[in-house]
């Protein structure tokens, strides 16, 4: 009766410590098994960042009344290797809200990455619109040019939801008051991050 306990109890543990691995299914969270992930753009009115903008400058210049992204291309870059995993990321324009955004889902492999990169592209969605579109305090601004905005910084895929934060983008844009020309250049310099 003792060795049967103990056999019992070996193959219990024997189950326990190799998980559902043993009957081959690993649920898409090891080995880089591709995995669902919800892509967000996190909320911006709420950050420490937006909240000393607004003491610092007249409510006045420091708002977006609106801003639009037009999506073509999602990238994703492994810490690893360097290796980069593209995908069309045909959702169109987009926009951005103040509360948070869900962009879309998007099966990739489980992973560290290092960067997550969005081209937004003119006429992303078949239709005549520019890259970027915004309105702030200081006005309306757009631009047709090819722009590549980043997210920095290492995480692992290995749940269903990436938020991505974009206040250093909203940060720029409620203030900008440049030219239409100088868009790309002021937010490829920036980096958000998760």
């Amino acid at each position: 009766m003792k060795q049967l306990k103990i056999i019992i109890i070996s193959i219990l543990v024997l189950f326990s410590i190799s998980g559902c691995s043993f009957f081959g299914d690993d649920g898409g969270t090891t080995g880089g098994n591709p995995l669902t992930v919800d892509v967000n753009l996190a909320s911006y009115d709420n950050s420490i960042a937006s909240m000393i903008l607004r003491m610092i400058i007249d409510d006045a210049k420091a708002n977006i009344t609106s801003l639009n992204f037009c999506f073509k291309r999602i990238r994703f870059k492994t810490s690893s290797n360097g290796s980069e995993f593209n995908y069309n990321f045909d959702i169109g324009e987009v926009a951005i809200l103040s509360t948070g955004t869900t962009l879309n889902a998007i099966t990739i492999q489980a992973g560290t990455y290092s960067r997550v990169e969005f081209d937004l592209e003119k006429d992303c969605d078949g239709t005549t619109k520019p890259s970027v579109s915004f309105v702030n305090g200081n006005g309306s601004f757009q631009t047709n040019d090819r722009i590549t905005i980043k997210f920095d910084g290492n995480f692992t895929i290995d749940q269903t939801t990436l938020s991505l934060f974009v206040s250093n983008f909203t940060s720029v844009i409620k203030t900008y008051n440049g030219t239409n020309n100088d868009i790309k250049i002021t937010l490829e310099a920036l980096s958000g991050t998760f």
